[in-house]
C-alpha cells in the first residue's frame, strides 16, 4: 500500500546517539509494512526534513534530546499531520507531563517493541493515507 503517488511514508528518527538512532531506524525497517526512514540529530533540520510533507510519525529519543513540553507542543501544532512518538528508556517523565498527555501519539519504552512499534505504526498510517 503506498500514499502519495509512489512514495511511501516516512518514519523520522530524531536523537543525538547514532547507535540508538541505527537501532530504531532497523526495527522500522524489520516491520511488514515497508516505511522509509530518515534520521535527524537535531530541530532545525528534522524541521526541514519535514518540510515535504511525506512524514508520517516521528520517534523522539528522550534520551539524548534535551526537549522541553513548549518545543513538543511547538512541533505537533507545526505539524499536525505527523505524529510524534517518543522513546527513552525511563518509564516516567514528570517534566514532560503535558507534552505526553496531549502531544504525544505514544511513549515507547526502549528496548522498543517490535510489535507495539508496529501496531501503533498501521494506526498512524490508517490515518495518514486517509489525509493525503
Amino acid at each position: 500500500m503506498e500514499t502519495k503517488g509512489t512514495v511511501q511514508p516516512v518514519v523520522c528518527i530524531l536523537g543525538t546517539n547514532a547507535k540508538t538512532a541505527a537501532e530504531i531506524r532497523q526495527l522500522v525497517h524489520s516491520l511488514a509494512f515497508a516505511y522509509r526512514t530518515e534520521v535527524f540529530t537535531d530541530l532545525p533540520t528534522l524541521s526541514s526534513g519535514l518540510e515535504p510533507g511525506d512524514c508520517m510519525a516521528v520517534i523522539l529519543d528522550l534520551d539524548s534530546l534535551l526537549l522541553d513540553n513548549r518545543t513538543i507542543r511547538s512541533l505537533t501544532a507545526a505539524y499536525p499531520a505527523v505524529s510524534f512518538l517518543c522513546a527513552s528508556r525511563d518509564h516516567f517523565h514528570p517534566d514532560l507531563q503535558e507534552a505526553i498527555g496531549h502531544h504525544l501519539f505514544a511513549c515507547l519504552t526502549k528496548p522498543i517493541d517490535a510489535d507495539e512499534l508496529d501496531y501503533f505504526l498501521k494506526c498512524i498510517h490508517a490515518h495518514f493515507t486517509k489525509e493525503v
